[in-house]
């Protein structure tokens, strides 16, 4: 006969399963396996299409890196790689920004033709947090008249926290239900009328 599991296990059980799901899922969209697809990091404006990928080195020596997209779990040194789908952004010098989420410049490449249409920018991003890259393309304008910019978020060692946070909060709620249940289950019951009997008149 299989032993069941006590109903408290089987919340908690629950609970931790939920955590591990609800994890940013985009953080390990491109990691180790490079699956994320050309449409994880695409943006297209007014005609323009350009890719972004984020490498990361990864353990093992030269040449073992890691891709993602918007959420990359680490913090430290890592690369923009951009690629210019579109023929004519090789021919047009694009600049680019890194600012955090409290507005600092945290990196900035001075305008610069990339006529082989891949862009590798390196930079370190030792704290966590989210991130704007902003790529601007010199001398193009948008529908508004204003410079034409990409404006990619990523964010940065988050992956591991927001995990723990979801854990945490799982956690509170299980053990809201694990005392509830056994709360109840102490409470006596109540036995009602199994059946009524006819008496013989």
């Amino acid at each position: 006969m299989q032993k069941k599991w006590p109903a408290w296990k089987r919340i908690l059980g629950i609970s931790l399963a939920l955590a591990w799901s609800i994890q940013p899922s985009s953080s390990w969209a491109h990691g180790g396996g490079g699956t994320g697809g050309l449409e994880c990091g695409l943006m297209q404006k007014e005609g323009y299409a350009i890719h972004l990928d984020v490498y990361v080195r990864s353990q093992g020596g030269m040449g073992n890196f890691k891709t993602y997209c918007q959420n990359v779990p680490t913090t430290g040194r890592m690369s923009l790689v951009l690629d210019l789908v579109t023929p004519q952004l090789r021919q047009i010098p694009l600049e680019c920004t890194v600012t955090s989420s409290e507005g600092k410049v945290v990196a900035h490449f001075p305008a610069q033709v990339f006529s082989s249409g891949v862009a590798s920018l390196d930079l370190d991003l030792p704290d966590r947090g989210r991130y704007m890259v902003d790529l601007t393309l010199v001398g193009k304008n948008g529908a508004d008249g204003k410079p034409l910019v990409f404006r990619f978020p990523i964010n940065v060692g988050m992956g591991v926290m927001w995990m723990g946070v979801a854990a945490g909060g799982l956690l509170v709620v299980a053990a809201g239900g694990v005392f509830f249940y056994r709360r109840m289950a102490r409470r006596p019951r109540l036995a009602g009328p199994r059946g009524i009997e006819a008496s013989a008149s």
